[in-house]
């Protein structure tokens, strides 16, 4: 899904995922301290009250909220995050600049994206870089290189990797397949945003792998026909997965 023509869906683990992910946090907290607004009172919110996302860590929620509010135990023992007496709260207008409703849709639609690779047993990767040159170390066996090929598929095509190849296009940084996997109605009625390979020398070995993952030809040393596998090959990529990155 392409929200801009500008915007990229934030890949995980990124520091653009991490600013926006405090950005909310603050608009959060902001807003909160002014429900709370009290003639002569300072604001107050309950530290287990602070949504904090991963990857954020509670001491960088600390370095982040210090501009505004100071963490202090109160006598029930409970932390509070406490109003500084010469912060002032952002306007609303302020606030929703702070956090644009396409940066929310960047976020949301990165977390269907990792919710479906969870679903699927990827969970260790989020890029497919790497995974051309793990395969060639993989033994010329059809399953396994069909279950390879099936992971880098599913990577190729996360939104976080299709919005990136998008606007690296159009600065010219990139050329894109058009017609492929990444069409989204899967028979040519869409545009693949998968990014091209690079041409060079390809080891016989190593072409000869990814044109019968990607082809269903057979591979040395098994008869087995790729097109022909069923769905039970892939169940388990957690386990297939592994043996990329190891």
């Amino acid at each position: 899904m392409l929200l801009a023509n500008n915007m990229e869906v934030f890949s995980p683990g990124t520091k653009s995922l991490q600013n926006h992910l405090l950005n909310r946090m603050l608009v959060y907290v902001y807003r909160e301290f002014r429900l709370r607004e009290r003639p002569g009172v300072l604001s107050q919110i309950r530290a287990d009250e602070v949504p904090i996302q991963h990857p954020l860590t509670e001491a960088i929620v600390r370095k982040r909220l210090k501009h505004c509010a100071d963490l202090k135990k109160g006598p029930n023992g409970h932390y509070y995050w406490t109003q500084r007496p010469d912060f002032r709260i952002p306007s609303e207008e302020e606030l929703r600049r702070l956090v644009s409703p396409e940066s929310v849709c960047c976020h949301e639609s990165m977390q269907a994206g990792l919710h479906r690779l969870n679903r699927l047993g990827i969970e260790k990767l989020t890029q497919p870089v790497g995974l051309a040159s793990a395969m060639n170390q993989l033994p010329d066996e059809a399953i396994e290189l069909a279950a390879a090929a099936h992971i880098e598929r599913e990577l190729q095509i996360t939104s976080w990797n299709l919005t990136s190849n998008f606007v690296a296009c159009r600065e010219n940084i990139e050329r894109l397949e058009i017609t492929g996997v990444g069409d989204p109605s899967g028979r040519g009625l869409g545009f693949s945003y998968v990014r091209v390979t690079p041409k060079g020398p390809v080891p016989n070995s190593s072409h000869k792998k990814k044109s019968a993952a990607a082809k269903g030809t057979t591979v040395t040393g098994t008869d087995a026909d790729l097109r022909r596998l069923s769905m039970d090959c892939f169940s388990n990529s957690e386990f297939w997965t592994s043996k990329l990155i190891n």
